[in-house]
């Protein structure tokens, strides 16, 4: 397929990529946002960026990813990023609910995926990785939005949803943003907004809990309760603070920030997506690249939609549908990841490369 992917660029990476200054090696940092099975279109981009532009790579790359970007980029950072990419998306394919499952189940389920395909030998590797140093971030509940009682939660976050309309800094009042790093001295990010922060590094004792609280959805999962090395506390789905980020991608003057999205839009938190007028700064991207799949390549794909978290309910127990739906969706994002690197290799990035749209 043609025109299987968009790419927008902030104002000074857009004039950069017009005169021809787009270099692999310039890219010091990537962002990998929450979104759930979402991630499946971005898949083969992944596989390609990591088993080959950047297999022998010496220069650091900062990875930042909440929720399912944080998985994502677990497995990335990995020995064999595509065998432990490709192992996560068979896992994550083949989940299997009840019809209504409960948030111990699917805690469960996720907890025995995550130990799959990140084995304990892996972490070490993690940790000293030659070049990656992996950002993983998810938020810690303050007490108002602490409880695991359904009604009490709902009701939480129904505050926490009317104050989040006036004021984004306003989370800070039911969560706190946290950052597991593993290098810290390497962090071309700042955050832009009031809401509170605390830095913590990984460890072999706390990684799969630090992975495990990113994508632990509310009302969906349980909390992490005890995370190794951290105060005592209910941790969250990273997406809470930063579902698709609306950070300071700090680069020098030629380098960039890329960010495969499944989506044009980007949504600062996770309580946004009903808020129409809360939009990203533009400030915050100027110097970053996003690829995402085209409004063609969506049509294109079964029921004229990526996949989602929707499709549990939708399918209920029809995993098979399922599970056909999602697998083709993943074999046509090849046309994504081929179009991305051609264009890039190419230099033909050059005349394909659009401005931001829908930022402030």
């Amino acid at each position: 397929m043609k025109n299987a992917v968009t790419i927008r660029a902030g104002e000074k990476a857009l004039q950069l990529i017009k005169d021809g200054s787009f270099k692999t090696n310039n890219i010091i940092s990537m962002a990998g946002a929450a979104g759930g099975p979402k991630w499946f279109v971005l898949s083969n981009l992944d596989k390609a960026l990591f088993g080959t532009i950047f297999k022998n790579r010496k220069k650091p790359l900062s990875l930042i990813g909440s929720s399912i970007g944080a998985w994502r980029f677990s497995a990335l950072s990995q020995k064999d990023p595509v065998a432990a990419i490709t192992k996560l998306e068979e896992l994550y394919l083949g989940q299997k609910y009840s019809l209504r499952p409960s948030a111990e189940e699917i805690s469960r389920e996720a907890e025995i995926m995550l130990n799959e395909y990140i084995p304990d030998k892996s972490v070490k590797y993690i940790l000293n990785h030659p070049f990656i140093k992996l950002n993983i971030i998810a938020a810690k509940s303050k007490p108002v939005i602490s409880t695991e009682k359904k009604e009490l939660l709902i009701a939480a976050f129904a505050a926490a949803y009317l104050t989040n309309a006036v004021s984004r800094n306003s989370l800070s009042y039911f969560f706190k943003r946290i950052i597991f790093q593993t290098h810290s001295e390497i962090f071309p990010y700042t955050f832009t907004d009031k809401i509170e922060t605390s830095y913590y590094g990984l460890t072999e004792s706390n990684f799969k809990q630090a992975v495990m609280a990113s994508g632990s959805i509310p009302l969906a999962m349980k909390g992490i309760y005890k995370i190794n090395g951290l105060p005592d506390g209910v941790y969250r789905d990273g997406g809470m603070t930063d579902y698709h980020f609306d950070i300071n991608f700090k680069c020098a003057e030629d380098e960039f920030c890329l960010y495969p999205h499944f989506s044009e839009k980007i949504i600062p938190g996770w309580l946004d997506k009903s808020i129409f007028w809360r939009k990203p700064h533009a400030d915050n991207f100027k110097n970053v690249v996003i690829v995402s799949p085209s409004g063609k390549f969506i049509t294109s794909l079964p029921y004229g939609k990526i996949p989602d978290r929707t499709d549990f309910k939708t399918f209920g127990e029809n995993h098979s549908d399922r599970i056909k739906y999602w697998k083709k969706s993943v074999k046509e994002s090849e046309n994504i990841s081929e179009e991305f690197i051609d264009l890039m290799e190419s230099g033909k990035i050059r005349n394909k490369i659009l401005p931001l749209k829908g930022f402030k």
